[in-house]
């Protein structure tokens, strides 16, 4: 039971796949065929798992001692119906047996397909095997969690793996990057003053700790107008920065390509942008711990950014601005409840 604990630990706290780059089955490669039992003992395969569009399967530790799995799971499930409505089927494999996965779906009313690879064949087949467990602990067969998006053949278009599994991408955000889906119905601010109008979107809503959120922010600057860009040396560039918060742990931005123009009040050329620009991103939500504090009795929070920027005519510029912004989430904490002692996994005989 204390190898079972520290080994828990260990994939819980570090969750990290230093091989990804030559784990699982690269792109154009056909997912192997397979015939697998799900939560309600249906035998599954590959064929009968394809959508018209495609299919995203996601290979998850378990459905028992995992709570980021479980996390995943849900909102995987949750996102089911809108997913066939643009062709694409969701399943999901994992070490564990039947029963643990019947008791799971049982319990949160899990309606895709929870596939159990107890030998770990098809997790093999896959290669993405955790070969770092002993034989003798029950968590061996256990894969690296992973997400491969196929297509209507069977032929996978692109494969997911984390530095971090506890920094995992939300699957509509996977999906809009592959099959072209859109993303989920967003959370969104417009915020605007005489220069400058902004719609700034969130991904998703509902979010537990260490999900990655995108962002996007779609700045219109006024006719006539421009805004500096980074590289500007006389003005202060646009900048979206996000505000101190426990409820973030990180952030990243990407800025669209400036063109330069020849300015009278920039005594030469200058980085700027006019028109319609879109800055995109995403924010990582913090560990549960810290987001906890950042959560209100009714289960929400919020997180503030600003918008900066310095806007000109070509022979007028107006001092540096800034537009805030406000999101609120709500907070999905995290499945701590396991299966029956009985259900639970033990360890192989030698």
């Amino acid at each position: 039971m204390k190898n079972f604990t520290w080994t828990l630990m260990l994939l819980l706290l570090t969750g990290a796949c230093p091989l990804a780059a030559e784990l699982g089955l690269p792109a154009g490669a056909p997912m192997p065929d397979f015939e697998l039992p799900d939560q309600n003992g249906t035998v599954r395969t590959l064929k009968t798992l394809l959508g018209p569009k495609g299919t995203i399967i996601l290979v998850f530790r378990s459905a028992d001692w995992c709570p980021y799995c479980k996390s995943q799971l849900v909102e995987l499930d949750r996102s089911r119906e809108r997913f066939a409505g643009f062709g694409v089927a969701v399943a999901a494999i994992s070490y564990d047996s039947v029963a643990i996965l019947r008791a799971f779906a049982d319990r949160r009313q899990i309606h895709i397909p929870l596939l159990s690879d107890s030998d770990s064949r098809v997790i093999r087949a896959l290669r993405v095997l955790n070969q770092s467990v002993p034989r003798d602990d029950p968590t061996y067969g256990v894969p690296y969690p992973c997400s491969f998006i196929i297509d209507a053949n069977g032929i996978v278009l692109a494969r997911y793996f984390e530095d971090n599994h506890l920094k995992t991408y939300k699957f509509g955000d996977i999906l809009t990057r592959n099959l072209g889906i859109p993303g989920d119905v967003p959370t969104s601010q417009d915020s605007q003053d005489e220069h400058v109008k902004i719609i700034a979107k969130a991904g998703n809503r509902a979010v537990s700790a260490g999900k990655r959120v995108p962002i996007t922010v779609d700045v219109d600057v006024a006719p006539g107008m421009h805004v500096y860009a980074e590289g500007s040396e006389d003005f202060k560039p646009l900048k979206l920065e996000i505000g101190s918060s426990k409820a973030v742990s990180a952030s990243r931005f990407l800025y669209p390509a400036s063109q330069s123009l020849t300015l009278d009040v920039a005594n030469g050329s200058a980085p700027v942008y006019q028109g319609h620009i879109q800055i995109k991103g995403d924010i990582t939500i913090a560990d549960d711990e810290k987001l906890r504090e950042a959560v209100d009795r009714f289960g929400y929070f919020q997180i503030g950014a600003v918008l900066r920027y310095q806007a000109c005519k070509d022979r007028i510029c107006y001092p540096p601005a800034r537009l805030p912004i406000r999101w609120e989430f709500q907070y999905s904490a995290f499945d701590q409840e396991r299966v029956p002692p009985a259900l639970r996994r033990k360890a192989a005989q030698q």
